[in-house]
């Protein structure tokens, strides 16, 4: 069997490559966005010059789409609006991770009803 020295220095040899490719694989990556986002651009202003939404070609069809997204700005008030209203399916519901391992620090292990949490362990190496 390897020492731990060597099996402790392979990890950290393949950690090192596997960062470098993640690197330039991310690079290489953003090249390609950026250029698709000014051909997207460039579809979308023959779109405003043109009135059109859509386009067929031969290599595939272009069109408008939205994308939908909400955030809240003022948690008071949405929360006020939510309560007053009875609107809870304005509202997602996760356990925030920070707090619930905080509870079970405070609370001897016992978690908050309704939640229940997982713990994987796993091995981790850090520098020198």
């Amino acid at each position: 069997m390897a020492s731990i020295d060597k099996l402790v220095e392979a990890y950290r040899t393949l950690r090192e490559k596997k960062e470098q490719v993640d690197a330039e694989y991310k690079a290489k990556l953003e090249e390609i966005r950026r250029r698709q986002e000014i051909i997207e651009n460039k579809i979308l202003d023959f779109f405003n010059q043109t009135g059109v939404e859509s386009a067929r070609t031969p290599h595939g069809t272009a069109y408008i789409s939205e994308v939908f997204n909400a955030k809240v700005v003022n948690r008071d008030d949405f929360y006020r609006f939510v309560r007053d209203n009875d609107a809870w399916d304005f509202v997602e519901a996760r356990a925030n991770k920070t707090a619930v391992k905080q509870y079970l620090e405070e609370h001897n292990g016992s978690l908050p009803p309704g939640v229940d949490v997982v713990v994987v362990r796993k091995i981790s190496i850090r520098n020198k």
